[in-house]
């Protein structure tokens, strides 16, 4: 991210689009550039939208490819595999290597990516994203229809504003359906004005150029959003931004503006408080506490810096701040325990100490992590009525940073890149692998997912793959059911089909939290299917995947596999079609001798076995690969490899492992701390290949 000023107050507040999302950060219309946008206070995102020669809907702005990828071109004339092979390539601020392929790119996504991406936000955040409809220069036929069905089938009805230079496109979005919101675009005010007063539209969106009607405000009540600062370059140039005014703005009746620098306009994103009635924070642990009647706590521990500054106008109300470090705990890593909360950042003490209330704003000074313990003045019992006035009335405004690369992980990235391109070829299919991340506050995964994402962009991942246990299943299902949407929004941003699995922890089961997930609910959050299995597969290499579940919380033998799946596996196995290569992906362990835990796997025989019948008739299964064990294992003893992956948590206690396994030794702000895979899948040579990044080896097996 380039260094930007921070626009300055004004006595009047304009609407922030992101224009492209990030789009002098980050290459336009990718989803790097979403992601950064979605991580800001704005009002919306801004994107463009056309069809692809086989009908997909891609957000991209141009009607070629020219501009902004290594390809040349039409969009309409290009097939939707065809314009994800194209790079967008960009270079982050800190350059890792010096080696050429080391750069970061990015490619084409679909509309349905940029929703799975960014459609978290505008559910919980109230984001709206403006569609335009590149439909001015190429009439593509029926992509009306198209969007608005993808639209529907998100949910993201009330989230979407719909524009476009051509005014048939707008009048044919009400027309399909009259309750969509829509603008009209022309670099003209006036004709803007012209065109809402003869049809049904919603918003003008004019050129900031040609703000040329005196007095629009007794003309129209409608949104005037404005874009084309001509200041404002797109990635990569550079220059001097000259931010807009807004008192100029607001006297011209604008309202909104699209802009390609939305973090000049908002230097502080704003965290509303989310208090519970009865709880408050341990003064001796810091940890979270229920059955505190006279106080109010935010379960959220939340990450601070020098500059930020906590605003607090709840009348009636007074608050105190539990402050922890970035020390983590050497027990956390070493040990086999989950620590209360989620939370690796070390409690500092403070209330022990300073047990002082108050009600004036904070400002801070340094990093951290804070979480918030609020009652009322008069010492009063406290309900819900009071979690909602302190929500209203309490914030936190930080200061927008984006990620800063880490020194030491700069060797392992370019060995990383280099071993993966040695083994690549036209018969390999790379995929990402890692398991059993457990986030937790201060533990590390923006690390991983930068780093998945500086490989990645040098190698061109196939796919990536989650093997399960995504937290620690600890905390209250709302905290868990967010802390998901943030992992898979970041796992989902790098722009490449995504395979999770569900993990034992997944149900939100640790330590006997009795906020459970059932079935349905994990499938649908974590999978974003009805059932917790299912199959892919990728027939440009002939690979089937079969991705199992294996934790039921609900049954006596809580790990395995039910009668229904073994058969759905039998059944899967004998319509694979002739000459496909099948990869098996589970959380458990298949053998009872490969799990710590429980040496009563339920239906582990009937599936060994199911599996094993499949390669006596004649089939090919690669390999069966899972999580769990958090060690590294391969069993060779059947008619597959059987190969157990380390975890990605920085975590290495030593016992409770199966034998034969190996754990490695984690240090945090180290190459150590991660922990995941490049896994190479050839299947013309029946092999695995595990590039390693982090801590541990790489390892290659084969049928």
């Amino acid at each position: 991210m380039k260094n930007l000023p921070i626009v300055a107050d004004s006595e009047h507040t304009i609407n922030i689009w992101a224009h492209r999302g990030c789009s002098y950060a980050y290459p336009e219309n990718t989803l790097p550039a979403f992601k950064a946008a979605c991580q800001l206070p704005v009002a919306g995102i801004e994107l463009d939208i056309h069809l692809s020669k086989d009908g997909e809907v891609v957000v991209i702005h141009d009607e070629t490819v020219d501009r902004t990828t290594n390809g040349k071109g039409a969009v309409a004339d290009m097939t939707l595999a065809e314009l994800q092979r194209l790079d967008i390539p960009y270079h982050p601020r800190i350059t890792i290597g010096k080696r050429s392929f080391l750069y970061r790119h990015a490619r084409i996504p679909t509309i349905r990516q940029v929703f799975d991406l960014v459609g978290p936000y505008c559910k919980k955040n109230g984001l709206k994203i403006n569609i335009e409809l590149k439909t001015n220069r190429t009439r593509y036929e029926g992509i009306e229809e198209k969007i608005l069905a993808i639209v529907k089938e998100y949910g993201l009805e009330d989230s979407i504003v719909y524009s476009s230079f051509n005014p048939d496109s707008i009048i044919l979005a009400k027309q399909l359906d009259p309750t969509v919101k829509t603008g009209i675009l022309n670099a003209s005010e006036a004709a803007c004005l012209e065109f809402a007063q003869g049809h049904d539209v919603d918003a003008l969106h004019p050129a900031r150029a040609h703000l040329d009607v005196e007095d629009i405000r007794s003309k129209t009540p409608l949104p005037i959003r404005v874009w084309g600062n001509p200041t404002e370059t797109l990635y990569p140039n550079q220059g001097e931004i000259t931010l807009q005014n807004f008192d100029e703005l607001a006297s011209l009746g604008v309202t909104d503006i699209f802009t390609n620098v939305p973090e000049c306009y908002v230097g502080k994103r704003v965290h509303r408080m989310s208090f519970i009635p009865e709880t408050s924070v341990d003064e001796e642990t810091g940890l979270f506490k229920r059955n505190e009647r006279n106080s109010l706590a935010d379960f959220h521990v939340l990450e601070v810096n020098g500059g930020d500054r906590l605003e607090f106008g709840a009348e009636g109300y007074e608050y105190r701040l539990a402050m922890y470090g970035e020390e983590v705990e050497d027990r956390l890593m070493h040990t086999f325990c989950y620590q209360e909360d989620g939370n690796w950042a070390s409690y500092s003490g403070n209330l022990r100490e300073d047990g002082g209330w108050k009600s004036a704003p904070h400002e801070f000074t340094g990093h951290g992590w804070v979480r918030v313990v609020a009652r009322r003045k008069d010492g009063g019992d406290v309900s819900q009525a009071d979690a909602d006035a302190l929500a209203a009335g309490c914030s936190l405004l930080r200061t927008y940073r984006p990620y800063e690369p880490k020194p030491y992980f700069e060797e392992e990235l370019e060995k990383t890149v280099r071993s993966v391109k040695d083994r690549k070829d036209a018969d390999t299919l790379a995929f990402g692998l890692l398991t059993d991340n457990h986030y937790v506050v201060n533990g590390g995964w923006e690390d991983t997912v930068y780093n998945l994402s500086r490989v990645n962009g040098a190698v061109g991942f196939d796919g990536l793959i989650h093997l399960g246990d995504f937290t620690d299943g600890i905390t209250p299902a709302a905290i868990t059911t967010e802390w998901v949407g943030r992992l898979l929004g970041d796992m989902k941003s790098l722009g490449v089909p995504f395979y999770p699995v569900l993990g034992n922890h997944d149900c939100n089961y640790c330590k006997g939290n009795p906020e459970l997930l059932d079935v349905e609910t994990q499938s649908s959050l974590y999978l974003g299917k009805e059932g917790p299995y299912y199959h892919v597969d990728i027939d440009s290499h002939k690979l089937r995947m079969l991705v199992l579940w294996s934790f039921d919380v609900t049954q006596e033998q809580r790990y395995g596999f039910p009668d229904e799946e073994v058969d759905w596996v039998r059944d899967t196995l004998a319509e694979t079609p002739g000459g496909y290569k099948v990869l098996v992906l589970s959380h458990v362990p298949l053998l009872p001798e490969m799990h710590y835990w429980n040496k009563n796997i339920r239906n582990s025989s009937r599936m060994l076995a199911t599996l094993e019948q499949y390669v006596k008739d004649g089939g090919r299964i690669l390999g069966y690969v899972h999580g769990h064990n958090h060690s590294d294992q391969i069993n060779r003893e059947h008619a597959f490899p059987i190969v157990s992956i380390g975890c990605a948590k920085c975590e290495d206690f030593k016992d409770k492992k199966p034998e034969g396994s190996v754990t490695y030794d984690r240090a945090m702000h180290t190459v150590t701390q991660e922990l995941w895979d490049v896994m190479l899948v050839n299947t013309r040579t029946d092999t695995l290949d595990f590039v390693r990044f982090g801590a541990g080896e790489d390892r290659t097996v084969g049928v």
